[in-house]
């Protein structure tokens, strides 16, 4: 699941809009079954999981600077390491891509599980080129073999952009929604 929460709505008119995204979070869960979750413009990754029975069992990630946060169920994977890593720049400042490396529980399987609020306008030519090429040093940096990718996030893309294109050619499997 990934989830842009618009904190700067949030910021204005809290503790409401903090119920609703809380209240949505939840909702998502109870229809999930996600195991993952990647959330974009989220400066307060606590605030949306405390007092939140759908997801005691969830653990959060979040680092500065950035306003990105990830979360696995706890039941499924054992955090290993993580960590954030810069991924570009635009009008808005630093663009960052956070990542978890975990371990599926009773198992030798690992993901590498990354999270990214992309830059905007930077999609296609030199730019995209650039943004593409840190999101793999990205990848390729913190993936070790046999480790399965999971990779969600607000690209700031369309489908026809380059950077999109390029994860369509270079990863199997992959997959986008609007």
């Amino acid at each position: 699941l990934s989830y842009n929460l618009e904190w700067y709505k949030v910021k204005k008119e809290l503790p409401d809009l903090l119920k609703t995204m809380t209240a949505n979070v939840e909702n998502s869960t109870a229809n999930g079954p996600w195991d993952l979750m990647g959330f974009q413009e989220c400066e307060n990754i606590t605030a949306v999981f405390e007092n939140n029975p759908r997801v005691k069992e969830w653990a959060t990630y979040q680092k500065s600077p950035g306003d990105i946060a990830v979360a696995w169920n706890t039941t499924k994977f054992k955090k290993l390491e993580g960590g954030i890593e810069p991924s570009g720049q635009d009008s808005w400042g630093p663009r960052y891509t956070i990542w978890v490396r975990l371990q599926v529980r009773d198992t030798n399987s690992h993901i590498l599980f990354l999270n990214v609020h992309g830059a905007v306008g930077k999609c296609n030519s030199t730019a995209g080129d650039e943004i593409y090429k840190d999101y793999t040093k990205i990848i390729a940096d913190h993936k070790q073999d046999g480790d399965w990718l999971f990779f969600t996030g607000d690209f700031n893309c369309q489908s026809y952009d380059e950077v999109i294109k390029n994860f369509g050619k270079d990863y199997h499997d992959s997959a986008q929604a609007s």
